[in-house]
């Protein structure tokens, strides 16, 4: 999945992601294993694995949005519930959705996402299902104050992803002293556009 965001939180979550990264080889530098265990290869991937899983360590941007992604879907209560499928054809459109509304700071930079296979559905049919009854009244001819209300009812992957994102800024704030990066992140204006 490709979402747009802002340039400006784009490199935050670099520098996220470095920081994970960063702490995954720390915590691999330190492993041992454990008594009556070899310290082979394949003993030290197993044992990452197993990291992983319990969210230990996300030692890259995909195991760093697929927890903020699954905290946000907590957050909102739509990971405890039981989703019907997407209807047929009806995810697979390309383009905009109807009732997205307009970004403003405009999105320029682009996020490639790839999440678990379970999890994506879950965001897939969580974002359809909440949002259908907005869907259908924009479809039955809402206009003026009413079409820009329905149109906020509505949450497509994308917002939920850069929600996930938000979230993840908000808990790992940049340090001042983090020079380059903490200016670069604060000031979308230093941000060259990128084409999509």
């Amino acid at each position: 999945m490709v979402v747009a965001i802002t340039a400006a939180k784009l490199k935050h979550l670099r520098v996220i992601a470095k920081t994970a990264a960063e702490n995954e080889r720390a915590w691999l530098a330190e492993w041992e294993p454990a008594p009556g265990e070899s310290d082979s290869p394949r003993a030290r991937r197993v044992a990452l694995a197993q990291a992983r899983a319990d969210g230990r360590v996300m030692g890259t941007r995909e195991l760093v949005v697929a927890a903020a992604v699954r905290a946000e879907l907590a957050e909102r209560g739509w990971s405890a519930r039981t989703w019907r499928p997407v209807p047929p054809g009806v995810a697979t459109h390309a383009g905009r959705r109807l009732g997205t509304p307009d970004q403003d700071p405009p999105l320029y930079a682009r996020l490639f996402v790839r999440l678990p296979d379970g999890l994506s559905e879950l965001v897939r049919r969580a974002c359809h299902w909440t949002s259908e009854p907005a869907r259908k009244k924009l479809r039955a001819g809402a206009w003026g104050d009413a079409r820009d209300e329905l149109r906020r009812q509505i949450t497509t992957p994308a917002a939920l992803i850069r929600a996930a994102v938000d979230r993840l800024a908000a808990a790992h704030p940049l340090p001042e002293s983090d020079g380059e990066h903490a200016q670069d992140a604060a000031d979308p204006a230093t941000s060259e556009p990128q084409s999509s």
